[in-house]
Order: structure tokens, then C-alpha cells, then sequence
């Protein structure tokens, strides 16, 4: 029997031509392998904006299979997005990218929001789930949680104090410990404690002070969404 080779067109077509094209496969049983490839030219209001975001002058005489994993991603991005979908599925479509890049693809995604598109999105980034208007957090196939981020952050129950100060993962290693700290996360150059009860932070300071800690600044906020997921997964014994 006659075999057929099939080369994916994303790995061989031009980067800049990309955009421009629909795909359909037809007949897909055994050997006998149909693909059409239709180029059109759109119209759409959003192509600059898609094409500035993916850097498309810089890459368009480059094979598309030649791309960094990176630009590849940004790309088949560019594609999604050129369609101005009224339903979008991405699958942690920032994985990869530069922060930079990153702003600019939840620019063009508030975009399509305003245009009544619906867009469901993966991604292990927390702080980016602050970016949707509905967010489910799961483990292992569990929901941990669901809602609007703020009514989220706002409903959580226990307060959470954030101390800036010099050695922030020392200080965890010490205040987890302690049992009126419920859980602590260091970011960067602070930690964010959530405690049973907001009068414990002067034992907090005793704390610190006494292993010889200085402390910046010290005041109470609000949980990050990632605060509340890991006090869940602890609480649950993950």
C-alpha cells in the first residue's frame, strides 16, 4: 500500500503567513490523507495589534520550525487570537513567555472581553488567575475553590500580615513553626502570614527581633490568590 508523508504546515510555512491561514483535514482513516490549506486575507480589527504582539516583522522570512519554543508559542497565539473567536481555549498559553510578553497577551485578551467573548484559561501562574472575572483553583481533580477573585480575597476569614524585612526565607523557616501562624509564604523581600487572630503580630515582632531580624515595614492586606490556594492545600494536608 502507497504511503503518504504529511509535513505539518505550522513547521514549514513562513511565520508572517501564519496568520493568514485556515486549515482543514478530510478523510482521516488509514493511509489516505486529505489536507487543504486555504489561504485568506483578513480584515480584522485586531490583526495589528496580534501582529505587534508576536513581533511578526522580526520573524516573518523565518520558518515557523525554526522558532524558539517561545516565539512558536507566541505565534500559534497570534493565530488563535486573528479569528477574533467568540469562544477561546488556551491551555497555560503563557508558559514560555517573557513578562513583558505576557502584559501584552492579557492586553489583547481584555480586548476580546469587551467584545462579549467568552475565554477559558489554564495556567499555574496565581497571580495571573487575578486576572479573570471567574476562577476555579483544583487539585489533583479537586476543586479547592471557585468565584470572582475579589469577592474571594474579601470573604477570606483570617488576617494576613505582610512584613518587609532583611532575611524574608530565614523568617519562614522560623514562623512556620509557630502555632498561631496558620500559613507563610515569602515573596521576594517579605512574607505574608495569615494568622488566627491579627493581635498575634506583636508576637510575631518578639519573634523576630529576638533572632535578630530587622524589620522594614509591617502592615495588613488583603490575601493574594495564591495565599488563600496554598492555606487550602496545607489546611487539607498536601
Amino acid at each position: 500500500m502507497e504511503k503518504f508523508y504529511v509535513k505539518k504546515v505550522f513547521e514549514v510555512s513562513y511565520a508572517h503567513r501564519l496568520l493568514n491561514y485556515n486549515g482543514k483535514c478530510e478523510n482521516l482513516h488509514g493511509h489516505n490523507v486529505k489536507v487543504e490549506v486555504i489561504l485568506e486575507v483578513n480584515k480584522l480589527d485586531n490583526q495589528m495589534m496580534v501582529m505587534d504582539f508576536i513581533k511578526l516583522k522580526e520573524f516573518k522570512n523565518r520558518l515557523a520550525g525554526n522558532l524558539s519554543g517561545g516565539m512558536k508559542q507566541k505565534l500559534s497565539l497570534g493565530c488563535a487570537l486573528m479569528g477574533k473567536p467568540e469562544i477561546l481555549l488556551l491551555d497555560e498559553p503563557t508558559n514560555g513567555l517573557d513578562p513583558v510578553s505576557r502584559k501584552e497577551l492579557w492586553k489583547i485578551l481584555y480586548s476580546l472581553l469587551k467584545e462579549k467573548a467568552t475565554i477559558l484559561i489554564s495556567t499555574s501562574y496565581l497571580d495571573e488567575a487575578e486576572n479573570c472575572t471567574k476562577i476555579i483553583l483544583m487539585d489533583r481533580g479537586n476543586i479547592l475553590f471557585e468565584g470572582n477573585p475579589a469577592y474571594i480575597k474579601n470573604s477570606f476569614n483570617f488576617p494576613v500580615l505582610e512584613i518587609m524585612l532583611d532575611f524574608p526565607k530565614e523568617a519562614t523557616e522560623i514562623l512556620k513553626n509557630e502555632n498561631y501562624v496558620l500559613s507563610i509564604i515569602a515573596y521576594g523581600d517579605r512574607i505574608h502570614l495569615i494568622l488566627k487572630e491579627f493581635s498575634f503580630k506583636e508576637k510575631i515582632y518578639e519573634v523576630l527581633l529576638k533572632k535578630g531580624f530587622k524589620v522594614i515595614k509591617e502592615r495588613e492586606v488583603l490575601p493574594s490568590i495564591e495565599d488563600i490556594f496554598i492555606f487550602k492545600m496545607e489546611k487539607n494536608g498536601k
